[in-house]
């Protein structure tokens, strides 16, 4: 029985950890700002929505909450008129204690790109 499964064990060849251009393909920032091949446009798709994240100081913030009945409807609307104003469709809103986190969709990369750099 063992030597069948030494035969089977020299058969196998290992796999290979190149890295091709494949693999970065959709990896960006970090220490791949750093090589020439992390230096691409990052992705953005107009069929996937795009996860933003707004994170705040919390010693600046007056309540210590943006959870707060007022805070929290002010965000929501300010954060819809943007949407509006920049041509973005909001697929999901979560607005937390110290941050806000969105999903966003855009019709054209160049409308959003333009507007968020």
């Amino acid at each position: 029985m063992s030597s069948k499964k030494s035969k089977r064990l020299k058969n196998v060849k290992q796999l290979s950890f190149e890295k091709n251009s494949s693999f970065y393909q959709f990896n960006h920032g970090g220490t791949l700002r750093k090589k020439r091949i992390g230096r691409k446009q990052r992705p953005l798709s107009t069929k996937e929505p795009l996860h933003v994240v707004f994170k705040v100081d919390k010693s600046k913030l007056r309540s210590k909450t943006l959870r707060s009945s007022k805070s929290y409807k002010l965000i929501q609307k300010i954060i819809k008129t943007y949407a509006k104003h920049f041509y973005v469709q909001l697929e999901q809103i979560s607005i937390q204690n110290d941050h806000c986190r969105l999903l966003v969709r855009t019709k054209r990369r160049s409308s959003f790109i333009d507007q968020a750099a």
